[in-house]
């Protein structure tokens, strides 16, 4: 973790008590504390990921200048968490996918999401108005080459089966009739890497970042870690998994690659 002192600065300059992107912060933290008491009251395995798990190791905590959270299940455990987080989330609360709201949500992950506030930003130099969420990834066995494959067919197959918006009426139908072809061929490439590639874990299908090849055994079992305070659940080495995907993961980035989402107002609806 880096000195403390460094960290004091880096909390004064982007998000200090008070501000936007802090309220921001502490609110989805609330969020992913709910998120882990769901889990192990149920047994569902998750851990800390990306960014998220990154800010635990450097920071202890959110990265001073980011402002979501990332966090991963096996895709194994999908249908399980996925009745479970239905049946036990508080009713200000959410789960988004695309099963449950076709029309909002237009990616194939989930999203928990906290109903009761909003936060206005820019982006693509526009001035928008989203809600609260954490990311839920899930992981599947393979590799990068697996994964590349089954994002150039079925993964774009599936984003255009959900979104109208974005690829149009014509694209969307060509993928309704191509998604059985697609989805049988990927159940058949996943069971391969299921028996073949055990030892590996990569994101899913779909997902189009972390093109990382991550070990089962860096990854499993998953562990406690600090995180703001709260005792969540990270990879077994979380130092090792920050290496495999971020390479030198303990040096500050430069001033200029600090990304920030420009958070402008967070909103109590």
């Amino acid at each position: 973790m880096i000195e403390s002192k460094i960290q004091s600065e880096l909390n004064k300059k982007y998000n200090p008590e008070g501000s936007p992107l802090r309220n921001q912060q502490l609110h989805v933290l609330d969020i992913l504390v709910l998120f882990d008491k769901i889990c192990r009251e149920n047994g569902i395995d998750y851990w800390l990921h990306g960014g998220t798990l990154l800010g635990a190791v450097r920071h202890g905590g959110f990265i001073p200048w980011d402002d979501d959270v990332d966090v991963c299940i096996k895709a194994v455990d999908y249908r399980k968490f996925r009745k479970v987080f239905l049946r036990n989330l508080p009713k200000r609360y959410r789960l988004v996918d695309y099963r449950t709201s076709p029309k909002e949500c237009h990616r194939t992950w989930i999203r928990i999401v906290d109903t009761k506030y909003s936060v206005k930003r820019i982006y693509n130099e526009e001035i928008v108005t989203e809600p609260v969420w954490i990311d839920v990834f899930t992981m599947i066995n393979g590799t990068v080459k697996k994964k590349r494959f089954l994002e150039n067919t079925h993964g774009k197959i599936l984003r255009r089966r959900m979104n109208v918006i974005l690829d149009g009426h014509a694209k969307r139908n060509v993928a309704l009739l191509l998604y059985p072809f697609s989805a049988f061929l990927t159940d058949i490439v996943k069971l391969y890497d299921r028996i073949f590639n055990k030892d590996l874990y990569v994101q899913n299908y779909g997902c189009f970042f972390f093109f990382k090849e991550l070990p089962a055994k860096k990854l499993f079992p998953t562990k406690d870690i600090m995180f703001e305070g709260h005792r969540l659940r990270g990879p077994a080495d979380s130092h090792e998994i920050c290496r495999l995907i971020y390479d030198d993961y303990m040096s500050l980035p430069d001033e200029e690659e600090r990304a920030t989402h420009d958070i402008l107002e967070f909103i109590s609806n």
